[in-house]
């Protein structure tokens, strides 16, 4: 299972919703949750083309919104939520729908979008899964950092490769003994108990990560001068 991915509808992803699944799909990944930047749209198209298709991986719907103090990420949501706003109001959002709240990358200080550290505890002390393994994370210090800041607070470990693109989609994940529920969020939560962190070395996705930033800044250029801007649905 993996936990943090993002399609075309994140303003840096490269992915359509279909891609993303297959891709999933041939990397033996049985479950993933699609969480674009400020944006439910992929999410909803990727959970669609999921029960259409039983060869395809099981969906949570989730994003990953912009908070003021840092990113966050929201599992099991119905409606989108807007980044820009505090933390604590995109946490109580998140609650609103009967979500759960995912820290994402905790210590990767090589990220503008990082959680301030000065809330990185309050904000751990709140959520339900702390991010112990990021696919994106350069250094074994960053999530091992992750996994003392979830034994602190007694969270859930997450895992998750944080796909922008392809190569990225299954180098990260949870593995599991048996599949999870994914009808009832709290029923879910509580199976994550069973659940064993996996990741690549940092120094594989150091070398993709370089690529993708020149990829990805070609991208959005792209973009720009087409009108379409992933982040508002476009």
């Amino acid at each position: 299972m993996d936990l943090h991915n993002h399609t075309r509808y994140s303003r840096d992803g490269t992915m359509t919703p279909q891609e993303l699944l297959e891709r999933a799909a041939a990397r033996g990944v049985d479950a993933l949750a699609v969480t674009d930047h400020d944006c439910l749209r992929g999410a909803l198209e990727c959970a669609a083309l999921a029960a259409a298709d039983p060869s395809l991986p099981r969906v949570i719907v989730g994003e990953e919104m912009a908070s003021c103090q840092g990113d966050l990420v929201g599992l099991f949501l119905t409606r989108q939520i807007p980044g820009g706003l505090d933390v604590l109001d995109t946490i109580s959002l998140v609650r609103e729908q009967g979500g759960l709240v995912y820290l994402p990358h905790p210590f990767d200080s090589l990220r503008r979008a990082t959680m301030a550290p000065d809330w990185v505890d309050r904000v751990a002390a709140a959520a339900d899964v702390v991010e112990v393994a990021n696919g994106r994370a350069l250094t074994w210090e960053a999530n091992r950092r992750a996994l003392q800041l979830a034994s602190r607070h007694a969270t859930r470990l997450g895992a998750g490769s944080d796909a922008h693109y392809p190569g990225e989609v299954g180098r990260t994940y949870l593995e599991l003994s048996s599949p999870l529920s994914l009808g009832v969020p709290s029923a879910f939560l509580r199976g994550l108990r069973r659940a064993r962190p996996c990741a690549t070395r940092p120094l594989v996705g150091l070398s993709r990560s370089w690529f993708f930033c020149l990829r990805t800044g070609l991208l959005m250029a792209l973009r720009r001068r087409s009108g379409l801007h992933g982040a508002d649905g476009g």
